[in-house]
Order: structure tokens, then sequence, then C-alpha cells
């Protein structure tokens, strides 16, 4: 398993909370399936469920993530999170 290092952007209004998404190929080196609950860390530490993110922001290290999931974190749009493992 792998860790990712990934840039947040802001998720769509519709997103549900507790929500990042993330595009195939992190999803692959995080050896998890969508729906899936991984472990986040930005200034704190929290957990998301991970979801298919639009196939024009894939092939980049950027991840959107629900406006709850950054007050868990403590962080801001475009900074960066790790990624850690599968809960």
């Amino acid at each position: 398993m792998d860790i990712k290092n990934v840039r947040i952007l802001k998720a769509p209004s519709e997103t549900a909370e507790g929500t990042i998404m993330v595009d195939n190929a992190t999803r692959k080196s995080l050896i998890a399936d969508w729906g899936d609950r991984i472990s986040l860390l930005g200034r704190r530490k929290g957990e998301a469920v991970i979801q298919p993110l639009d196939e024009l922001d894939s092939g980049v290290q950027v991840a959107r993530i629900s406006e709850d999931l950054m007050k868990t974190l403590f962080i801001e749009y475009g900074e960066e999170v790790l990624l850690l493992e599968k809960v």
C-alpha cells in the first residue's frame, strides 16, 4: 500500500458529507474500492469515503473533498493532505 499526497480542490455542492473524490490510480495505490473509508492527514487526522473523481481531473495529484471534511482536517483549498490507508 502506498501513501499518496494530493492537493485539495473544492468538491461540487451536491457531494455527500465525509467524501473525498480521487482518481482511479490513487484508489488502486491505496488498495481500496469505491465506497471504502480511508484515513487522511491534514493539520488534523480524519476519515473519508472515497468516490470517483471526474475524468477531467484525473491523471494529476488532486482530490476534491466535502466542506465538512475540510473543517475536520483543518485545511484550506490548495493545501495538500496525505491519504494514508484503508480503514
